[in-house]
């Protein structure tokens, strides 16, 4: 039996980003394990030297180049038409007996060949995208919920990354699978390591750690200037890129003359975050106030519980089911420096509380999130909605 995927980047290569796409990978490598032939069906619109068709890792991977106008509104409409009818052209010409879809803008697409083909779809929604896209216009959020709302009615399963996201596709009457991205636990390490003599940092010093990317909104500049409200022995562990935004950061300290408080590793592969993730007293994962994070769960918060510390999250619905679930950690109101370093206080102040926080976090991860447990619910999903379409 053959699936193919669609997604709409690269597996393995993404635009300034050095690592997989962990999240899709999760999914396909339990389906080769299982004996499925994989087909990956990749949307790149950024120019790179990458061939249209390779066998890599054992999987048909075609990638389809189409760079999106971002002119007028009918431009945009244009292209979309475009792209619907290469996207479907391509899944009809691999003929699989299942489909599976990483992305609104492709899931026309996808409902379109599997109309021609009948075979199940599954949808696998990431975040609220037609929230995303209404950021850049209304107008083209409006257009998206409705289309998204009219292309579920011929979507057999949808997968998302929480449960108040995944009410939404409750409401409309579809069945739900929610799969946390968490890492296997054999990658998890067994206890804490300490290399903060590596890095520079002191067993008496109190950790806040941050690892990811370095999106202006995450909280990162302000949890640095947090630190001015905050005893000397608080330093700030970050671990990502790009490396422009790792120079600003440095100035940013140096301006506030905290430099020494606050060690910039930069970006690492993605097997060696937790090496860093176990040296943190504190994980901070904060999103930028807008409705469209509320429901976004970053995978950083799950190597901050898999490794044992207590989180600082902001009070958003899905970070917030993580908190309230494991008790692991403390919620903030907004990106506040004051907010955050009340936060920090508060766990720096009460290490008996924050260590039952972490030890919750570490329990919770292996009895819930660990991706043990999401693989074997992602492959009873997939076998089930198989067999419910077959039999109907």
């Amino acid at each position: 039996m053959r699936v193919c995927v669609v997604t709409p980047i690269d597996l393995f290569i993404q635009e300034n980003y050095p690592n997989p796409w962990i999240g899709a990978l999760k999914e396909i490598y339990p389906l080769k394990k299982a004996g499925y032939k994989i087909s990956v069906i990749s949307w790149i619109r950024y120019h790179k030297a990458l061939p249209e068709f390779e066998i890599k890792e054992g999987m048909e991977i075609h990638r389809v180049f189409l760079y999106p106008s971002k002119r007028n509104l009918l431009k945009r409409i244009l292209f979309y038409f475009r792209l619907t009818k290469t996207i479907m052209a391509k899944i009809k010409e691999i003929n699989p007996d299942v489909i599976i879809c990483h992305d609104l803008e492709l899931l026309n697409a996808c409902v379109k060949a599997k109309k021609k083909l009948r075979v199940p779809l599954l949808y696998d929604s990431h975040d609220d995208c037609p929230l995303v896209i209404s950021q850049n216009s209304k107008l083209e959020g409006k257009i998206f919920y409705l289309l998204e709302r009219k292309l579920l009615r011929n979507v057999d399963h949808v997968i998302t990354l929480s449960e108040t996201l995944g009410d939404k596709f409750r409401k409309w009457k579809k069945p739900v699978a929610i799969f946390y991205n968490a890492r296997p636990s054999s990658q998890i390490p067994i206890e804490k390591t300490d290399a903060r003599e590596k890095i520079g940092l002191s067993k008496d010093d109190f950790v806040v750690g941050y690892t990811g990317w370095l999106h202006p909104k995450r909280g990162v500049k302000e949890t640095i200037g947090s630190l001015k409200l905050l005893p000397e022995n608080v330093k700030f562990l970050i671990v990502g890129g790009p490396d422009n935004a790792v120079k600003e950061y440095e100035k940013y300290a140096e301006d506030l003359e905290i430099r020494g408080r606050v060690k910039l590793i930069g970006r690492v592969p993605y097997d060696d975050v937790l090496k860093y993730t176990s040296v943190f007293d504190v994980g901070i994962a904060l999103l930028p106030p807008e409705p469209l994070f509320f429901e976004t769960l970053p995978d950083k918060v799950f190597d901050y519980i898999a490794v044992g510390i207590p989180l600082v999250v902001s009070d958003y619905p899905a970070m917030r089911e993580v908190i309230e679930y494991a008790k692991c950690g403390v919620t903030v109101k907004s990106n506040r420096r004051e907010d955050i370093a009340e936060a920090v206080l508060f766990l720096l102040n009460h290490p008996d509380k924050a260590k039952e926080m972490g030890e919750n976090g570490r329990r919770a991860y292996y009895e819930r999130y660990m991706w043990e447990k999401q693989e074997e619910k992602f492959m009873n999903t997939f076998v089930t909605c198989v067999k419910q379409f077959k039999s109907t």
